[in-house]
């Protein structure tokens, strides 16, 4: 009778333990597997939009939510000042592509990454976030992502983010504005009002300006998108090789931008940089606005 309660005890432990380590499987595979399709799909995302990453990680010194657009060699060296011991081996073509920085600021712990999504009409930065139960690096962290953006691909596409940059972000609501543009062969003349916003990131002695503009009444058609990032100088920063979206007919030579900030309202003066385009049937642009910081 004992030897039969015996061997009914070992059946039962042996049924237990090989129960237990199936589980133990399972719990494993489906991890796996999630981390698989994860890892699938942000391949996937940056597949699609074509992306090639510079640099990232989780130490960037940065303890302010930042984004830095970089559209030649020296917008670069900025970019990789910002940064200690940043180094880009990778050469950029800035003929076909464009650099976006993003730095998600200062967290108190590890396991969040910065990511690059495409929309129909945007590149959207976002912020993973660990999961509440997830086992993560108990220290201070930054983390930033560096990729190249092909041009193609850049001009028809606007820059959109999650709350980690919304709540850093300064927002202006253009109150005034007014456009015009002259030239080609019939000798034509427009001028128009202009409305929209200009959203603007600081830090310290850089800011990335964003410009979503579109002009009212007859000329309502026409829009100027322009990401640009540049040094602050005496609370001016000057911008060059601006496309001038539809604002002005074409062929035109590149805007030039001038933005000096105030405590709460900032001023643009644009202008074309003719002696960059000597055609005589081209347009010449010229303009300003006056936006007002929101609340």
């Amino acid at each position: 009778m004992k030897q039969r309660a015996l061997i009914i005890a070992i059946l039962l432990s042996i049924t237990f333990t090989i129960g237990c380590f199936a589980q133990m499987q399972a719990d494993t595979n489906v991890k796996k597997d999630s981390k698989t399709k994860l890892t699938k799909r942000n391949k996937k995302v940056e597949k699609q939009i074509n992306l090639e990453v510079l640099a990232k990680g989780n130490y960037s010194g940065i303890e302010e939510a930042f984004i830095f657009v970089a559209k030649n060699k020296d917008d670069l060296s900025s970019l990789t000042g910002l940064i200690d011991n940043l180094e880009i081996k990778k050469k950029v073509d800035f003929e076909k592509n464009v650099v976006i920085a993003a730095f998600a600021g200062g967290h108190r712990t590890g396991g969040f990454s910065v990511e690059f999504e495409e929309t129909e009409q945007s590149l959207f930065i976002n912020l993973n976030s660990p999961p509440k139960d997830a086992m993560v690096t108990q220290a201070l962290t930054q983390p930033f992502k560096i990729v190249s953006v092909p041009l193609e691909k850049w001009k028809t596409k606007k820059i959109e983010f999650s709350k980690t940059w919304k709540r850093k972000a300064q927002v202006y609501e253009v109150k005034e504005g007014t456009f015009e543009f002259s030239g080609g062969i019939a000798g034509i003349r427009k001028e128009f009002d202009t409305e929209g916003t200009v959203t603007v990131f600081r830090l310290n002695k850089f800011a990335t300006v964003i410009l979503n503009l579109k002009g009212t009444g007859k000329e309502k058609e026409r829009t100027f998108y322009e990401v640009m990032s540049g040094k602050v100088k005496d609370d001016i920063l000057i911008f060059n090789d601006l496309n001038g979206g539809s604002f002005i007919d074409s062929p035109h030579p590149p805007l030039k931008a001038m933005t000096t900030l105030y405590d709460k309202k900032l001023v643009i003066s644009f202008s074309t940089e003719n002696e960059k385009f000597p055609v005589s049937d081209g347009f010449e642009g010229r303009g300003s606005l006056e936006a007002y910081k929101t609340d």
